[in-house]
């Protein structure tokens, strides 16, 4: 099977200095949950188009340095096929970027608790209209929920 063909990608209880460079073009399910990922999040990830579950929870990658949250940022151009992004307990620092509304229109559960992240959650966060469950508990934003939360009709859990 050539590697283009993978659907999946699971490590657990890994230490690695730096996450793996993918080149991996059709993979669908990447879930490096619970390990002690450090370094940098990579920017191919913006290239997975098939994309569509990321499980990046529990490690202690770098922190953005940007001012936006650079997992995200990466997600946002090219992956359209995003279903669930979890993104607790990190160091991410910075804030959610106003084009979040970008994200996958299918996007269904987004988790990006107790990270360091500040400033004001986006109003296009309330574009996100497949939303079932969100999570932004335990960061430093600087405002209240935005009204725009409240067009999320299929939200079941915030």
């Amino acid at each position: 099977m050539r590697a283009a063909q993978f659907a999946a990608i699971e490590y657990w209880f890994l230490t690695f200095s730096n996450p793996p460079r993918l080149n991996f073009t059709k993979i669908q399910v990447i879930s490096l949950e619970q390990n002690q990922l450090s370094g940098t999040v990579p920017m191919e990830l913006g290239k997975l188009t098939h994309l569509q579950t990321l499980y990046f929870d529990n490690n202690h990658l770098i922190r953005g340095s940007t001012g936006r949250c650079p997992i995200l940022t990466a997600l946002i151009s090219n992956c359209s096929n995003l279903q669930q992004i979890l993104l607790l307990d990190n160091n991410f620092i910075g804030k959610l970027s106003f084009s979040i509304c970008h994200l996958s229109t299918k996007l269904e559960y987004l988790d990006v608790s107790i990270n360091e992240l500040a400033g004001e959650i986006p109003p296009a966060i309330g574009n996100l209209s497949s939303l079932t469950f969100l999570s932004l508990k335990g960061n430093s934003f600087t405002r209240s929920i935005p009204s725009s939360v409240s067009m999320l009709q299929k939200l079941e859990r915030l």
